[in-house]
């Protein structure tokens, strides 16, 4: 050392201190790096340096002199640098914010991975993969996780896996993704054990695997990452993939909770107040969620806002304007989704006076900024609120706006708007342009509809052959709603493709609506009663409609349009089409009124009466029925 300069001298400190300045930056991943453990002390300190100006924290009047003095230090032997003891808070001391460098930083960690430093190497994936102080560069992104991988750094896998998944600057391999997780988790990296966790709970590899998702989420917690207590958690709650388990889910949700994710501790506050999977206490789930509004910042005062403006949950608690004044409070501490609330209470006159003007031009200057569920939500407005702000031209430029940020839910919805006509001229092309998109970013709901489109509409004979094949290998892996739509090809057929095969169809919606499947049982109910001779049975069709008819009376009308159709074959002992309908008019459902109407005035089953049509009209049309119209008109 006695042969440094003084400004070597000056380097090598500098160095020594950045090499542990780094708390400004990201920390480092303990992770195993194979034949590559030990990184020279001058690509750490880029990989640092590199750091701190991707976090704003090098004055731009220092950057040369910092620069300088690194390059100077990279000409001595890495034999004369050592680890120093040095106090970060007095290194920090004193330096002011500026913004962040993204050039700087890349050339910086540039350097560091040239020098061997894979974390380096992921600093740079991470950020041309965000594209927030560098353009977004999704294959550089991609290049640079793999670099990183290579000199034997296991948590690139995982990153890589996520953007395998997601087809993000390589094509979606799920399998590759699936051997990426599985050699990180190997290798402890609890962030993989969780990934991997969801890889098998989304049915991605074929079909849902629950006990692989368990036993992988398990082993995340076992390594340190207590998200994993709340995924296992989740699991138990909805009960989707295995039989609910409140108890279960209770318990974990506590034990999440009490490791600092206040999600975790929301939702078991909640369910202490519902007493789901433990003994009612309203009074002590309440106060709860009262100790998170105080203590756990902008996201504690969202959730118990959240209590309060659900009658539901919060039942005599019920307070809207409490609610708006916690999201106000949240908003102002930064939470962007308390802010878009905020401004939709403004809107409705919900916990405050109505500003309607005020609450659409807080959701446009969100809009404006980016956030994409502000330019949705206007969609929502203009499209489905009230009457005199109802603009269809507007909800769909709203719309728009959302999906050119991104917003999957704006996409597919977009391709339903041109698919149905609603706000704009139906234009099945431009459907399957928005599906399409959402289906690349793996809506599989979007993917069904496109198939739907291209076999229906749009497609030559060999893309509808593809298409239905597609439809086949989602339905093969369980999607209900890939089930159903199998179900109906295979019950009309496809021209050139597949013949009609009604038993087909109806072992398919049997299948699915086991699943709990709505439309599948009214259809597989429609065949027993008025399909193919060898299918019927109509008291079995009768018995599916009518559980269904127990919580949505729209069912009432499927039957009694199913039973029409038998006419005379009915058996008698079934209800008759009349009934049907009435029971599903008395339930406010008008359409049922228009078939009544439609049966009295042509003598469906019953005698001709023009008197009973043009009551049961009126009553579809929502208007008073007059007294006197004449009998028997």
């Amino acid at each position: 050392m006695s042969g440094l300069t003084h400004s070597v001298e000056r380097s090598l400190y500098l160095l020594l201190a950045l090499a542990v300045w780094g708390s400004c930056g990201n920390a480092s991943e303990t992770v195993m790096r194979g034949p590559h453990d030990e990184i020279p002390p001058i690509a750490q300190a880029y990989r640092q340096l590199g750091d701190l100006y991707r976090n704003g924290r090098v004055p731009p009047n220092k950057a040369r002199d910092v620069e300088q003095f690194l390059d100077e230090v990279r000409r001595v032997s890495d034999d004369a640098l050592s680890v120093a003891v040095v106090d970060p808070a007095k290194l920090v001391e004193g330096a002011r914010e500026t913004q962040p460098d993204g050039p700087r930083a890349v050339s910086a960690y540039q350097v560091a991975g040239g020098l061997g430093d894979p974390e380096a190497l992921v600093r740079l994936g991470e950020l041309y993969r965000e594209g927030k102080v560098v353009p977004k560069d999704l294959r550089a992104a991609f290049s640079y996780f793999s670099q990183a991988r290579d000199l034997g750094y296991q948590s690139a896998r995982w990153r890589l896996a996520e953007m395998m998944l997601r087809g993000e600057g390589t094509a979606i391999d799920r399998q590759a993704a699936h051997v990426e997780l599985k050699l990180a988790a190997d290798a402890g990296v609890a962030t993989a054990m969780l990934l991997l966790g969801d890889l098998y709970a989304s049915g991605d590899l074929g079909s849902a695997d629950p006990d692989a998702a368990v036993s992988s989420w398990q082993q995340a917690v076992d390594a340190g990452e207590p998200i994993g207590l709340s995924r296992l958690a989740t699991l138990y709650d909805r009960g989707e993939l295995v039989p609910r388990d409140a108890e279960n889910a209770y318990r974990l949700f506590e034990e999440a909770g009490s490791k600092g994710d206040t999600h975790a501790a929301v939702r078991a506050a909640r369910m202490l107040v519902a007493g789901d999977g433990v003994a009612a206490d309203r009074a002590r789930g309440v106060a709860r969620l009262e100790t998170l509004g105080r203590t756990a910042g902008a996201e504690g005062k969202v959730a118990l806002a959240d209590f309060y403006s659900n009658r539901e949950q919060s039942g005599e608690s019920f307070n809207l304007q409490r609610a708006y004044e916690l999201y106000r409070a949240a908003a102002r501490q930064g939470s962007r989704s308390a802010e878009l609330r905020t401004a939709l209470m403004q809107i409705h006159g919900e916990g405050t006076a109505a500003r309607p003007e005020a609450g659409i031009s807080m959701l446009r200057a969100m809009a404006a900024e980016g956030y994409a569920p502000a330019a949705y939500s206007l969609g929502d407005l203009f499209a489905f609120g009230p009457a005199h702000l109802t603009d269809s031209k507007a909800a769909v430029a709203a719309y728009e706006q959302a999906h050119k940020m991104g917003d999957l839910r704006a996409t597919a919805l977009l391709g339903d708007i041109y698919s149905w006509g609603d706000l704009v001229a139906r234009d099945p092309d431009k459907a399957l342009e928005y599906y399409k998109i959402a289906a690349h970013n793996e809506d599989v709901v979007a993917r069904l509809k496109a198939d739907a489109l291209v076999i229906r509409e749009t497609g030559t004979q060999d893309e509808a052959r593809a298409a239905f094949e597609d439809v086949q290998k989602i339905a093969a892996s369980g999607l209900t709603e890939a089930i159903v739509l199998f179900a109906d090809l295979t019950r009309t057929g496809i021209a050139g493709v597949a013949a009609p095969d009604e038993g087909a169809a109806l072992r398919s919606y049997l299948s699915a609506a086991q699943k709990g499947s709505r439309d599948a049982a009214l259809r597989a109910g429609e065949i027993f009663i008025a399909g193919e001779l060898r299918h019927r049975d109509p008291a079995r069709g009768a018995a599916l409609m009518l559980a269904i008819a127990k919580s949505d009376a729209s069912a009432f009308v499927s039957l009694g349009d199913a039973l029409l159709k038998i006419g005379a074959d009915r058996p008698d002992d079934l209800i008759t089409p009349v009934e049907a309908f009435e029971r599903a008019g008395a339930a406010g459902i008008s359409a049922a009124y228009l078939r009544l109407g439609d049966l009295y005035r042509d003598g469906t089953g019953v005698s001709v009466d023009g008197a009973k049509a043009a009551r049961y009209y009126l009553q579809a049309a929502g208007l008073p029925t007059p007294g006197d119209i004449p009998d028997g008109l």
